[in-house]
């Protein structure tokens, strides 16, 4: 007898908070916008203009996203989008589900429309995908989130889009203007928060010329979330010298959204370091609770140490100018002292001879005059 597992139905309450919703790119990855969907526009050529929400069967309720937290698996939750044309003539959509992603900026975007999803974009399926809105009229379509058995507790992070093609004469596609709904899901389990940092490179420094300035470097490394949970982070790079001295520091960007999996490439570039020979590059990244979302408990701080050779050439060219110098003034000053010795001792011995000359002088007068006074007959 065949087995029918029966999947339980559950409407989770709508929270509302400021988190932003996607707004549209033509033909790309979408971007978590920071203004209200109900009042996001998109153009999708002349005199076409539209805006998505969350909704309920009524219309628009406020939210700016979806959000479901502690979703068990093998539970459907129902909801509704609202399409508004403001357009003067009918419009038609595609409307789909899809993946969330890491941007390289560490933001959170959404997989382009040839990109298969395989997350939550692919959980999420609307009663029509393709829909014909009259102008200046707003459309509530029902979306399902069915959370798979095998969906894996956490964060999961999508989207619900509504988009418009353009295509030429010839039939080819050449602009997709889409506008979405983000959508935050949190299944239920065990939390694993946590980066890692990988692909450390600190190699580069570059010296100044001036003996007095510090010089620079470029270190380039991989923050990768690890976890089950989306986090924001914040980094410091520091170069320190012997003792531990901290000789440069440099504090890159904030992440704002990392989601679990994904991981961000970033380049810091630290100035004012002043060259000691064999140095250390500490890079340390403090996750962040992402606004509006739940807390995921304690987030240990990641780090990471590598060696760095900081040659100081310019230091030492000084240090050899300065001991050739040094080395100059002491010769110098030797052949001074050597110079007045010698003056010195030739200005004795003329002093020595002269007095010589004169006693000699002396004897022969007095020695005259003896003689003169020995004769007088």
């Amino acid at each position: 007898m065949k087995k029918v597992r029966h999947m339980t139905t559950i409407r989770l309450p709508r929270r509302i908070a400021a988190i932003g919703i996607v707004a549209g790119v033509a033909a790309g990855v979408l971007g978590i916008a920071a203004t209200p969907a109900s009042a996001a526009g998109a153009p999708a050529g002349p005199n076409i203009t539209w805006a998505v929400a969350p909704s309920t069967s009524a219309g628009p309720d406020g939210r700016t996203h979806y959000s479901y937290s502690d979703v068990k698996p093998n539970n459907v939750v129902h909801d509704y989008i609202g399409i508004t044309n403001y357009s003067t003539q009918p419009v038609t959509f595609h409307v789909y589900g899809v993946d969330g992603v890491t941007t390289t900026s560490g933001t959170i975007g959404l997989k382009p429309a040839a990109a298969q999803s395989t997350d939550i974009g692919g959980w999420i399926s609307v009663e029509r995908n393709v829909v014909t809105v009259a102008p200046h009229t707003r459309l509530n379509e029902p979306i399902t989130l069915t959370v798979p058995d095998n969906a894996t507790p956490g964060d999961h992070v999508g989207g619900v889009v509504a988009s418009v093609t353009e295509a030429t004469q010839g039939g080819k596609v050449t602009r997709d203007d889409r506008v979405g709904v983000a959508m935050y899901l949190r299944v239920a389990g065990p939390l694993h928060p946590g980066f890692t940092i990988e692909s450390v490179s600190a190699s580069g420094y570059h010296g100044s010329p001036n003996p007095f300035a510090g010089g620079d470097a470029t270190v380039a490394y991989t923050v990768h979330n690890t976890g089950n949970v989306r986090l924001g982070a914040n980094q410091r790079v520091a170069v320190t010298g012997l003792f531990g001295i901290t000789f440069g520091s440099a504090t890159p960007t904030a992440l704002q959204q990392v989601l679990p999996g994904g991981s961000v490439r970033v380049t810091a570039h630290v100035t004012g370091i002043f060259p000691t020979g064999p140095m250390d590059v500490h890079i340390t990244v403090t996750p962040t609770t992402v606004p509006g979302a739940q807390s995921a408990g304690s987030m240990p701080t990641a780090s990471y140490s590598v060696g760095l050779w900081a040659a100081p050439w310019s230091q030492l060219v000084l240090l050899i100018v300065l001991v050739a110098l040094g080395l100059g003034i002491w010769r110098y000053l030797l052949w001074r002292r050597r110079g007045r010795a010698a003056e010195l001792a030739a200005a004795v011995e003329r002093g020595r001879r002269e007095a010589a000359e004169d006693n000699e002088k002396l004897s022969g007068v007095g020695g005259r005059e003896s003689t003169d006074q020995s004769d007088p007959e």
